[in-house]
């Protein structure tokens, strides 16, 4: 969804898929950022989501994202690197039907950082 919303022009969270720490690390280096988020490509909630300053972050984070079974019964073989946003976030969520796509649900949050949330010790 966020490759389809750049493509059109529409500001969306930045990312990157990968199994591998240093294409993520050298992703995150190339794009100036200080912190990104990585969590699984298909699980629930927050399972296995990390905020990563470090290149020893992001290893720790892929090593515990990547090969591991996630809640919904699928293996893991790849992780999503994001861009962290603070502030306020615009969700869309939509099914397609039939070549038909249909919101189901659209809605605005604020994050706010919380100091450990989501590190690896």
């Amino acid at each position: 969804m966020s490759e389809a919303l750049a493509s059109a022009g529409v500001r969306s969270i930045r990312q990157v898929v990968s199994d591998d720490a240093e294409e993520v690390a050298s992703w995150k280096d190339q794009a100036g950022f200080d912190e990104i988020v990585i969590k699984p490509m298909n699980s629930t909630g927050t399972e296995d989501v990390f905020f990563c300053s470090t290149n020893a972050d992001i290893q720790r984070a892929l090593s515990a994202i990547v090969g591991k079974m996630n809640r919904v019964g699928s293996l893991n073989r790849f992780a999503l690197g994001q861009e962290k946003i603070n502030g306020q976030h615009y969700t869309v969520n939509a099914v397609s039907i039939d070549g038909e796509a249909f919101v189901t649900e659209a809605s605005t949050y604020d994050t706010v950082p919380i100091e450990q949330a989501g590190l690896l010790t």
